[in-house]
C-alpha cells in the first residue's frame, strides 16, 4: 500500500479476506489503522463463556450446517455456479436476493421487503 502512496489504511475482510485482513493487522502496524471482519471462522472446539456467546455459537453452527452450501459449491466446482450466474441475469438476481433475504440485517428491515415485493414475514 505504501508503494501506492497510502501510508495509513484500513483492511476489511470476509471469507478469505478475513485471513488477509487479520495478517495485515498483525504485520502492518502502524500503517493499518483498523481491521473490520464481517465473517469469522467457526471451529467445533469453540466454547461459549456466557449465554450471549452460546446464542452466537448456535447461530454460527446452524449457518455452517444449513446455509453454507454455496461455499462448498464454489470450492468444489466454482465454474458451475459462475456460468449459471453469468448466463442468466434473472438467476443472478434470485441468487443475490436469496442471500440477502437470509441476512439478519435485511430481515429486520421492512423497507427491503417492500421494495423487492415481499411481505416482511416472507423469505425472498
Amino acid at each position: 500500500m505504501q508503494r501506492l502512496g497510502y501510508h495509513r489504511f484500513v483492511a476489511p475482510g470476509g471469507d478469505w479476506g478475513f485471513s488477509v485482513a487479520n495478517v495485515l493487522g498483525a504485520i502492518s502496524v502502524p500503517a493499518v489503522q483498523a481491521v473490520h471482519f464481517n465473517m469469522f471462522p467457526n471451529s467445533e472446539t469453540m466454547e461459549a463463556s456466557d449465554a450471549q456467546e452460546e446464542r452466537v455459537l448456535k447461530r454460527l453452527r446452524a449457518f455452517e450446517g444449513n446455509e453454507s452450501g454455496y461455499r462448498a459449491a464454489q470450492v468444489q466446482s466454482p465454474q458451475t455456479i459462475g456460468y449459471a450466474l453469468t448466463d442468466s441475469p434473472v438467476g443472478h438476481l434470485r441468487w443475490v436476493l436469496m442471500l440477502m433475504g437470509k441476512s439478519s440485517y435485511f430481515q429486520q428491515r421492512r423497507s427491503f421487503c417492500l421494495f423487492f415485493g415481499f411481505r416482511p414475514d416472507q423469505q425472498p
